[in-house]
């Protein structure tokens, strides 16, 4: 089965993500791969008109430590990224 029509956002901000996921409503998914997302569409199982793609806000992968408030994980930061950073490896070796 073919894709639904639907519109592709690349916002720059995580402002504007969050703007356009609240303007279009429950007509609008992020992604940041699409992977299951597009299966679900393919399938005709979920239909939105707007997808919303977080892949390239980059502080949504930032990885981060503080002292004070500890490990600090962007939603997008990846298993990989987290294992090999030089502060998770520093702080928390195991």
């Amino acid at each position: 089965m073919a894709l639904p029509p639907f519109t592709l956002h690349n916002p720059t901000t995580v402002d504007e993500a969050c703007l356009m996921l609240s303007d279009f409503g429950d007509e609008a998914a992020p992604i940041s791969g699409g992977t299951a997302i597009l299966i679900l569409m393919k399938s005709g199982l979920y239909a939105p008109k707007h997808l919303i793609n977080l892949k390239t806000l980059r502080e949504l992968s930032e990885i981060r430590f503080d002292p004070k408030e500890g490990l600090q994980l962007g939603a997008l930061a990846t298993h990989r990224e987290v294992e090999l950073h030089p502060e998770v490896t520093g702080y928390y070796p195991i």
